[in-house]
């Protein structure tokens, strides 16, 4: 089967979710299905919009670093959200047309027009089947948008599902969380079948670590792309208030500007030695400091994008063996339950969060059994298992 992977994303880089999720995804459709391309952000500045092809693999090379100055200092973000996605899919259409007689086209949407512009020049050409991959109902999360654009971020929602349904099956749905699926269904009255693709993760441990609580110091691990609010990472660290000296927190990710907000907000914790941040590094690199941490939390707080959201971290925390303590939210519980492959605390309450690490601490045998069982079933949950679902987006009837 001929395959065309499209996602807007720098894979030649590995530091942000999205780029791991996207390479680790083509790396494994390439390995199940040997007749697979890719169309990717290229990495090279050197030109301002210039197809790259490596094998089967075509980059779509931008200039973003010299011209990024008119988004910082005229405050536009036309750069980003419209000119670079219209002209990388410009670009693409090329590709496309070099490629020619393509079974199954997926594309991880990465932006509403977007999608729709494409779909428009998809129907051009010979295609059997396209398929669109939605992350989140973006116009939900409050941070992104200002009132009226979530009104207009709503509709243009709403667009793009009715004009999926009428094309519906030679163009179909896919989102990374049954609950996502569900949202769409329920709130636009979505009808045809969409389906569920989740992420995974690419560690390969043949064994999980080995919990070991019989020492004087205990480091407590998030690594995320970002620490905005809907991340929760202040209630994270603020739990260090009810943990005892013994306990320290390892943040890494976050942009530069969120680095220096918490160390000027944190700087006591960060002076004492009990909170640590990291600038984000290679993929590659995390694996081994899972490893050396004692606990793995997602502390997401209430809200749409929690409900939404199918964080890497989770699956990277079990494939390790990392105990795990979650918030109580959808997204987490559609994969993990407490008690059994994880604990999970109250969202937005600190002080529960700590009393809930504290408890697997004084619970070794427990935390054992969780960190054990999550480990089992994060086998379900690898790359290879992704793109199985993928290809089977082909024979969707």
């Amino acid at each position: 089967m001929k395959m065309l992977y499209i996602a807007f994303s720098k894979i030649e880089s590995s530091t942000r979710g999205n780029q791991i999720q996207c390479k680790r995804t083509y790396e494994a459709l390439c390995k199940a299905n040997p007749e697979t391309y890719g169309i990717f952000l290229g990495i090279d500045c050197r030109g301002f919009s210039k197809i790259r092809q490596d094998g089967n693999t075509f980059y779509v090379d931008m200039d973003t670093k010299s011209l990024a100055w008119i988004e910082k200092y005229f405050h536009i973000v036309i750069l980003k959200k419209i000119l670079y996605p219209y002209l990388f899919i410009r670009q693409s259409i090329k590709i496309i047309k070099k490629i020619q007689s393509i079974d199954l086209a997926y594309v991880r949407i990465f932006g509403l027009s977007d999608a729709e512009y494409l779909m428009n020049k998809l129907g051009k050409f010979k295609i059997n089947r396209v398929v669109f991959e939605l992350h989140d109902l973006d116009y939900a999360i409050s941070i992104y948008h200002h009132f009226f654009e979530i009104v207009i971020r709503k509709f243009q929602h709403k667009k793009l599902f009715e004009r999926l349904s009428k094309s519906y099956p030679t163009v179909s749905l896919a989102t990374v969380s049954k609950i996502l699926a569900d949202s769409i269904k329920k709130d636009f009255n979505f009808l045809p079948p969409i389906s569920v693709v989740a992420n995974g993760h690419d560690f390969s441990s043949v064994n999980p670590k080995v919990i070991n609580y019989n020492k004087e110091k205990f480091e407590i691990i998030y690594a995320g792309l970002n620490f905005f609010k809907i991340k929760g990472i202040d209630c994270l660290i603020k739990s260090l208030y009810f943990l005892d000296s013994r306990f320290s927190i390892k943040l890494i990710g976050g942009s530069e500007k969120h680095r220096k907000t918490f160390k000027f907000q944190f700087k006591e914790l960060i002076d004492s030695g009990r909170l640590q941040i990291v600038p984000p590094m290679e993929h590659e690199k995390i694996e081994e400091l899972l490893y050396n941490s004692d606990f793995g939390v997602i502390p997401l707080p209430k809200g749409n994008f929690s409900s939404y959201t199918s964080p890497l971290k989770m699956f990277e925390y079990m494939a390790i063996g990392l105990p795990i303590v979650a918030s109580n939210v959808p997204a987490i519980q559609e994969v993990l339950s407490s008690g059994v492959n994880a604990i999970f605390f109250e969202p937005d309450n600190p002080e529960d969060l700590a009393k809930k690490i504290q408890y697997l601490l004084n619970n070794p045998e427990l935390t054992k059994k969780v960190a054990s069982n999550a480990y089992e079933v994060s086998k379900k949950f690898t790359y290879g298992r992704r793109a199985e679902a993928i290809l089977n987006c082909y024979n969707l009837s």
